[in-house]
């Protein structure tokens, strides 16, 4: 899970198992790739405004979101 969305600041990602976690800009530019235990505190403070997506990559499973950042 990923709250709060939409963000400001901080946001949390949660998973089951350790997993790995990039986001990426509309156009494909990764901004962040990073490996997670199964709780992951990212600030986004630094940011623009906008909308972001988030990809979570644990095991054989993937999971992504979209990331709307105020």
């Amino acid at each position: 899970s990923l709250y709060p969305n939409p963000a400001d600041n901080v946001i949390v990602v949660e998973n089951q198992d350790p997993f790995l976690l990039s986001i990426s800009t509309i156009n494909g530019q990764v901004l962040l790739h990073h490996e997670c235990g199964t709780k992951q505190n990212i600030d986004i403070s630094s940011y623009d405004r906008g909308l972001y997506i988030v990809k979570i990559k644990s095991q054989n499973k993937v999971g992504v979101q979209k990331l709307i950042v105020q």
